[in-house]
Formats: C-alpha cells, sequence, structure tokens
C-alpha cells in the first residue's frame, strides 16, 4: 500500500497498485516452489527418522532373548531363597509408616529374585533372616537423617549453637 502525507502532515493510506496477471503467476509460482521445497525437507527428516527406527528395531531384533534354561535358572534361585527362608524361625514385626505415607503402604523386600511385599503399620510375621534385614535397613535410614533432625545442637559460624542463638 503507498501511504502519501495530506496538507496536515499526516500520512493517508492509498490504495494499492495494481498487480499484473504476469506478477501474480510469478508470485505464485513462487510461493509453490517455496512449498515444495518445504515438502522435501520434511520427506527427508522423516526418511531419516524411519532409517532411525529401522536400525533400533533391527539392534533389538539381534538381542538374544533370555533362554529357558535362565528363565528357569532364576525361578529356581528365588524358588530356592523362599524354601530357605521360610524354613526359618517366623518374627512378628511391624514396619512403621513413613510421614506423608497412606495406611496399606508396602515395603518391597527382594532376596535373589524372592520378593515379599510387606505391608506397614500392620503386624505381620517374617523369617527371621528378613526381620534382621529390615532392621539393618532401618537403622541406616535412621542413622542416615540423624544429622538432619530439627532437635539436634547444631554449632554455628561463630561457634553459638542455633538453640542458645534462639533463646
Amino acid at each position: 500500500m503507498d501511504k502519501t502525507k495530506n496538507a496536515a502532515g499526516k500520512s493517508t493510506a492509498q490504495t494499492p497498485k495494481p498487480i499484473s496477471p504476469d506478477e501474480k503467476i510469478a508470485r505464485a509460482l513462487q510461493d509453490i516452489e517455496n512449498l515444495n521445497k518445504q515438502l522435501i525437507a520434511r520427506q527427508e527428516a522423516m526418511d531419516m527418522r524411519e532409517k532411525e527406527l529401522n536400525q533400533r528395531e533391527a539392534t533389538l531384533k539381534n538381542t538374544p532373548a533370555p533362554t529357558k534354561e535362565d528363565v528357569q535358572a532364576y525361578q529356581t534361585k528365588a524358588q530356592k531363597m523362599k524354601e530357605f527362608l521360610w524354613k526359618q524361625p517366623l518374627v512378628t514385626i511391624m514396619i512403621p509408616l513413613e510421614q506423608g505415607e497412606k495406611d496399606g503402604t508396602t515395603l518391597p523386600i527382594t532376596l535373589n529374585g524372592y520378593r515379599l511385599n510387606l505391608r506397614k503399620n500392620t503386624y505381620v510375621e517374617v523369617p527371621k533372616p528378613i526381620a534382621d534385614l529390615l532392621k539393618d535397613i532401618l537403622r541406616q535410614n535412621e542413622a542416615a537423617g540423624r544429622d538432619f533432625r530439627i532437635d539436634v545442637p547444631r554449632p554455628s559460624k561463630e561457634g553459638v549453637s542455633i538453640e542458645e542463638a534462639l533463646m
């Protein structure tokens, strides 16, 4: 659109200059050429992606599936552990809920492929080795969090504990 200034100095819009049919055709051909370039670029990107996916699929096909013996060995190991554990003396324990956990939450324990899901906040009977393992886990968690408890005195940089500074 051409703009001209009127007597007051403000610009006024004039009617657009008419486009000749040859110019319209040239612009349309240019638009078609640009769209073709975009289409070719997208097709090349899709071809590259398909090639990459085919390579990944071929890699996955070349990975050997677990053999029947592997699966049986794993199941046998878990089965042996299960049999061993349940021959041990049983102990009644209760795993406390942690802050924010809902009632009915479980704690999964896995030993040599044998998995137990123990319900928290409920008394359950478990083999003694499982109870010992849980005791160690809970002790380690408590020891790891001990330094971050609020009621533990901590010296400040000036040598005065936080508790003393608050008093």
